[in-house]
């Protein structure tokens, strides 16, 4: 019983990072808009394209996505700074 993600501890070469605290992850998710999120997700696999990523994900292999240049996520501050123009 168990598998590789139950053990992937001790194969690691370094010991995990703690994971963040509730209020790390609140103040994040405060930073960015969810919406804002989506839209830039939505652009950046747009630009790989839906047959490339297909057959990456058959694959299991992503190399081709190494060296892209990708559009950042916009922060919360960014967009209401922009709005107040």
């Amino acid at each position: 019983m168990g598998g590789w993600a139950q053990h992937w501890r001790h194969l690691a070469t370094l010991p995990p990072a703690p994971p963040p605290t509730a209020l790390q992850v609140r103040a994040a998710q405060k930073g960015i808009p969810t919406g804002s999120v989506y839209d830039t997700n939505e652009k950046n696999l747009a630009s790989v394209g839906s047959e490339q990523l297909q057959e990456m994900l058959h694959r299991c292999e992503w190399s081709a996505l190494e060296g892209r240049t990708y559009l950042p996520h916009q922060t919360r501050a960014a967009i209401e700074s922009a709005a107040n123009r």
